[in-house]
């Protein structure tokens, strides 16, 4: 314990003197701090008064604030009212034109995403339009890559098989109804699980159906059924014909025989009539042979049938 010595009289002295001299400045202090609090309880009272007054104002400013938007809404709607009728009938046209492009075996769940439509087309070769069903579509417009793609067709094919069929039984064009009765053989034979013999005649109806709408040999084939980046396309050919039609881009890939290099093992009509092997012909192959034929077929009718012709298409 530390020890304090005692102050000394000198020391006593000295500090009451200081005690005296502050003492007047706390005084000050302590009735600034009495003033402030009875000037803050004062202005808490007068705020207590006019309480009611302030929110009698803001009620008041409310309401002339609400006629003043209303009147500004009557006067855009009496300006815009004489368009309405012919706004909400460009709407109603543009709401029936895409309905009736969106091709028969879509769902209004499948939203027209153009770019993606056209890479797993033109690039991959896989249909998305007329046939499979609406769920497959969707699935395969979800599947990340082409494997992917793949793995779904290789999953599905007894359903793809089904609505290649379904979407054959409705009567077609003259141009396109006998070749349209050997893509149902190749679906039956299909459906009885002749998966090659299936893939040999759709490819064989497919390049039939080129030769006869597409001219040009197989490399102008190609690039005239490939898509091109434009915004002046109409919606109905793109979805009816040329997307369905571009999925044959794949289907010409270039291969010769005497290619040094291996051939292709997807879908590929030179492949498929001049190197047949197990590698080319086999189920995965032959479903989607079967669903571009379908494709063409059902695309090649509704051309025909809605313009009587596919020339300048």
């Amino acid at each position: 314990m530390s020890y304090t010595p005692p102050m000394n009289d000198n020391e006593i002295q000295r500090a009451l003197g200081q005690h005296k001299r502050g003492r007047p400045q706390i005084e000050q202090l302590v009735n600034q701090q009495a003033s402030y609090n009875n000037e803050i309880q004062h202005a808490l009272e007068q705020y207590e008064k006019l309480h009611p007054q302030i929110e009698q104002f803001v009620k008041q400013y409310e309401n002339v604030l609400a006629k003043q938007f209303e009147h500004i809404r009557e006067s855009i709607s009496a300006v815009l009212a004489p368009t309405i009728p012919g706004l909400t009938k460009i709407a109603q046209m543009a709401s029936a034109m895409v309905k009736d492009a969106r091709p028969p075996n879509w769902s209004d769940e499948i939203t027209i995403d153009l770019l993606k439509m056209k890479t797993i087309a033109e690039d991959e070769g896989i249909p998305l339009f007329y046939v499979p069903r609406a769920e497959i579509v969707l699935s395969l417009l979800e599947a990340d890559g082409e494997e992917a793609r793949l793995t779904i067709i290789d999953a599905r094919y007894a359903d793809i098989g089904a609505d290649c069929h379904d979407a054959l039984t409705d009567p077609m064009h003259s141009t396109v109804a006998d070749r349209a009765q050997l893509v149902m053989r190749a679906v039956e034979a299909f459906e009885d699980g002749h998966f090659e013999s299936a893939q040999a005649l759709a490819v064989v109806v497919c390049d039939s159906y080129l030769k006869s709408h597409v001219p040009g040999r197989y490399k102008q084939m190609r690039e005239s059924l490939a898509i091109e980046d434009s915004e002046e396309a109409a919606l109905w050919p793109l979805l009816r014909f040329y997307m369905p039609m571009a999925a044959a881009v794949p289907f010409l890939a270039h291969w010769d025989p005497s290619d040094t290099g291996l051939a292709p093992t997807t879908l590929a009509r030179h492949v498929t009539v001049h190197g047949a092997s197990t590698d080319q012909l086999n189920k995965v192959n032959a479903t989607i042979a079967i669903m571009l034929a379908t494709s063409m077929t059902r695309a090649l009718d509704a051309v025909l049938q809605r313009y009587g012709t596919t020339a300048g298409l």
